[in-house]
């Protein structure tokens, strides 16, 4: 278990809780911006002054599943996880201990954060989409703090 990092003012810079306004894939060669969850997604990023931290992030505006096969698949637009983090410079990093994406599982996670007054913005490194392995992607999301 990874040690989560020694308080600081930049550490709790972050603490708190978070509600989710956009989560966006941005197209590294044409700069497009793709709303990965929907024009509305939902999302909540908890940060705790003891190390740990949790976030969840879905699809929103999505009709409630009916039953069968349409409940089985209702998950797949979640994304999900926990761990300990640390923040270095302008890296917030989890280890991520427990995710809705079992690959994540036991790997760090670090996305680039900015505080801009009351809003969060933080963006994954460049990487292969995981819906077109020719296109290269980050993850761009913005949270509004709430606590």
């Amino acid at each position: 278990m990874t040690t989560p990092q020694d308080s600081s003012s930049r550490n709790t810079e972050l603490i708190g809780a978070w509600k989710l306004l956009t989560f966006m894939a941005e197209v590294q060669a044409t700069g497009a911006k793709l709303p990965v969850f929907g024009p509305a997604p939902k999302g909540r990023l908890v940060v705790l002054q003891s190390g740990q931290m949790m976030t969840v992030v879905a699809a929103g505006g999505a009709a409630a599943p009916a039953a069968g096969a349409e409940r089985a698949t209702s998950g797949t637009a979640v994304v999900a996880y926990s761990g300990t983090y640390e923040i270095n410079d302008d890296q917030f990093t989890t280890h991520v201990d427990v995710s809705s994406n079992e690959a994540w599982v036991g790997t760090s996670q670090s996305r680039t954060y900015k505080l801009v007054g009351s809003r969060l913005q933080l963006s994954t490194a460049w990487g292969p989409s995981p819906f077109d392995p020719a296109a290269v992607v980050r993850g761009v999301s913005e949270w509004e703090r709430e606590a």
